[in-house]
């Protein structure tokens, strides 16, 4: 399935319904993946949120609001570029700035 819009989310998304939302919004016309930091390393890292959601977690336990986060942000970014290379949406939505660099790459 080719995904037409992703949304990236830097914080967890999996107890913000703002995400929920705005996909569930999204995929009433198009295909939406939606990719996001589980900083908490819950065990989930993917599932579907609908028929045409596909949520990702990259699992990496981390810090909210810490110098030591600066260390972690580029694994996030090698892995939010990587899954856009892998997915080639049409558009990409950054709920973060955090999320923004990988984005306009």
């Amino acid at each position: 399935m080719a995904y037409e819009v992703a949304i990236i989310r830097s914080n967890a998304i999996i107890f913000d319904p703002r995400v929920e939302k705005i996909s569930k919004s999204l995929a009433k016309k198009y295909n939406v993946l939606v990719l996001g930091w589980n900083r908490e390393s819950l065990p989930t890292s993917s599932f579907k949120l609908e028929k045409n959601i596909l949520v990702k977690l990259l699992r990496l336990k981390a810090p909210y609001s810490k110098v030591s986060l600066i260390a972690l942000y580029p694994i996030f970014w090698l892995w939010v570029m990587c899954n856009l290379f892998v997915h080639r949406p049409k558009y990409v939505h950054a709920c973060d700035l955090e999320g923004v660099i990988p984005c306009y790459i």
